[in-house]
């Protein structure tokens, strides 16, 4: 049994349900109702079958899935297997059942290095960068514009993005994952039905998690090893997740574009957009995706050869406290750290890297990197 089943054989997705403070009503003995979370819901129209292991609005339609999915759309800071995992057994099990505390997806580190593995991703990759609409190549990659717009009736979003290069597109391989079930008929074509449920990229109606939105891979020793994905105004209203970035459900323990930490002098950028808008004027960096310091703590010994290391995070509150304690980690370590501070307009509470390159040129971002 794998750790899969072995987990829904442990537990109860109402219960999961029920710890997260949803009242929930019991039909019979293995199906719920509760009022749906994602709608004004005077009459519960959300159905919670323990024997099949999934939840389902009957007047979203949308907002349905398995433990995971019901994690990642209440539970938006957890969203990666693992993490979901961990979750859960603590949550649930204490420290009363020490069997499920390895649980992760199977053999995860052994078959990201695996060439069929690799092959499949390389091939989703192409695809989806070939699928990059002309919409989206105006709209957001090859445009300085700032872009509003509404989603779901409720919320506003609104993303700056910085004019990238056809040719940084093309060498990281940027797509766009359509809201069809095209690539899956595909890929079931060239491989086995076993490696494509290993990649973690499609529901059961075998539509990718990812439709509607930018893809990002992450390309390691020119290997595919998995992907990122940032939301678009393209994203289907149906979309069973709201977060900005979801991410391929696999125990990622690379970094963003890590092949540039060997470089003399490289930048440790906070998010994927941001490091997209360096590269594109020919600087090396990484992006830790958040505050990923336990990634970056692998690569010390490496980052000590490096003549200079930057930290350029978002000029905010919170970014600048952690951009300190990165800084005097790195030192710590003697590893040669300065920190590239944005410069805010006064009417600004927080600018990145993407938003500051928006509207300056390199010589300007140059003028900063001075000590």
């Amino acid at each position: 049994m794998n750790d899969f089943k072995r987990l829904k054989s442990s537990i109860k997705i109402s219960s999961v349900i029920s710890w997260e403070g949803y009242e929930i009503q019991k039909e019979s003995s293995y199906q719920y109702k509760m009022k749906c979370f994602h709608h004004d819901d005077n009459n519960p129209s959300l159905i919670i079958n323990d024997t099949k292991w999934i939840f389902r609005c009957f007047v979203c339609n949308w907002i349905w899935g398995d433990v995971f999915d019901f994690l990642s759309l209440v539970r938006p800071d957890i969203q990666k297997w693992k993490e979901q995992i961990n979750y859960i057994e603590k949550k649930y099990f204490g420290k009363n059942v020490p069997d499920i505390t390895y649980l992760e997806p199977e053999k995860q580190e052994n078959y990201q290095s695996d060439e069929d593995f690799q092959n499949i991703m390389k091939y989703i990759a192409l695809y989806w960068s070939k699928k990059l609409p002309k919409e989206i190549l105006d709209t957001y990659l090859t445009s300085s514009k700032s872009i509003s717009y509404r989603l779901y009736n409720w919320e506003i979003m609104k993303m700056q993005w910085y004019c990238l290069s056809r040719e940084i597109i093309d060498e990281f391989m940027i797509g766009f994952s359509p809201n069809n079930s095209e690539l899956y008929k595909e890929l079931q074509k060239r491989y086995p039905q076993e490696l494509i449920n290993k990649t973690q990229l499609f529901d059961s109606r075998w539509l990718p998690k990812f439709r509607g939105r930018i893809t990002l891979p992450y390309i390691v020793d020119r290997k595919v090893v998995c992907f990122t994905s940032r939301q678009t105004e393209f994203t289907p209203c149906t979309q069973y997740d709201t977060a900005k970035y979801i991410h391929q459900k696999i125990d990622n323990i690379h970094l963003y574009n890590q092949d540039d930490i060997q470089s003399s002098c490289v930048f440790i950028m906070e998010w994927y957009f941001d490091w997209l808008a360096l590269k594109n004027i020919w600087y090396n960096s990484i992006s830790l995706w958040g505050f990923g310091r336990s990634k970056l703590e692998r690569h010390y010994n490496t980052l000590q050869k490096a003549t200079l290391v930057y930290v350029c995070f978002d000029n905010d509150e919170a970014w600048n406290k952690h951009a300190q304690i990165l800084h005097k980690e790195l030192r710590e370590k003697w590893i040669n750290t300065h920190i590239v501070e944005l410069p805010r307009e006064a009417c600004q509470k927080s600018i990145d890297t993407n938003e500051y390159l928006g509207t300056h040129s390199k010589e300007d971002f140059n003028s900063l990197l001075s000590f």
